[in-house]
């Protein structure tokens, strides 16, 4: 598996500049508003690949393929016992 390169992203120690986000943060638990701010007018979702069982990076389409769970859907997310529709 290759590492992703996080180009020109480097940590910082000062999170003083992230403060307004947590107030605005629903509590964990899976939906989009415990990691996107409440004020933000939309998101974009992103279906980064995962690894598969031989160590390469399989795409959600081929998880649902092998799972006969049908084609993606937006609302489909990733539970313990592979893709779970809501």
């Amino acid at each position: 598996m290759t590492d992703v390169d996080g180009g020109d992203l480097r940590p910082v120690r000062d999170m003083a500049a992230a403060a307004w986000i947590a107030p605005r943060l629903a509590p964990f638990g899976g939906w989009v508003d415990s990691v996107v701010p409440e004020d933000f007018e939309a998101y974009a979702r992103i279906v980064h690949p995962i690894p598969g069982p031989n160590q390469e990076w399989a795409t959600w389409a081929a998880v649902c393929a092998s799972l006969r769970a049908g084609p993606a859907r937006p609302d489909a997310v990733a539970g313990d016992r592979g893709v779970v529709r809501r």
